[in-house]
């Protein structure tokens, strides 16, 4: 997710504007997810912050949100060592890998 800035023409993905859209912004990317992945069942939806505090933030709403995103998605997370495991709550993952259960 990234800011445009009218004055450079380019994309900011490093702003935090706390202009109060984020949940529009995040129900409009789970949408666009689900899309994604109906369209392609082979694929698998690889998330990862481009700074610790916005990887928190994806870890949080994946936390809040797991029974119903796991609906429709496998979750897995990967640690900072590498490792890929099944998400579990309230671990600190440094990305969020969403397959589709097709």
């Amino acid at each position: 997710m990234a800011d445009y800035d009218n004055q450079t023409g380019s994309f900011n993905d490093k702003s935090i504007t706390n202009n109060g859209d984020l949940v529009t912004v995040l129900a409009t990317v789970i949408q666009i997810i689900q899309d994604f992945t109906t369209q392609n069942p082979d694929a698998f939806v690889y998330i990862e912050g481009n700074t610790p505090i916005k990887q928190r933030l994806y870890n949080r709403i994946v936390n809040r949100s797991l029974s119903n995103i796991e609906t429709l998605h496998s979750v897995s997370g990967i640690l900072p060592n590498g490792d890929k495991e099944a998400f579990a709550l309230n671990v600190d993952y440094i990305a969020i890998i969403l397959e589709p259960k097709y």
